[in-house]
């Protein structure tokens, strides 16, 4: 079985360590096609994303989809 994607990241828009563009960098290097930010909602009570970061995290996405997608 070959893996192709990991669908639970998280950045340091919650508790992760690294940004989303390092993720994909991460991925691409262990020959992933495809990952998925699973950051915590801002209800998490400890760690979740901020309501204010929600916008500016759909932009980065935005603009790395643009730099990545194939």
């Amino acid at each position: 079985m070959r893996i192709f994607a990991d669908y639970h990241t998280h950045t340091r828009f919650s508790h992760g360590k690294g940004t989303i563009e390092e993720n994909v960098q991460a991925a691409r290097k262990k020959g992933l096609r495809e990952i998925a930010i699973t950051d915590h909602g801002p209800g998490h009570f400890l760690y979740g994303i901020r309501k204010d970061a929600l916008v500016k995290m759909k932009e980065e996405i935005r603009r790395i989809n643009d730099r990545y997608g194939d």
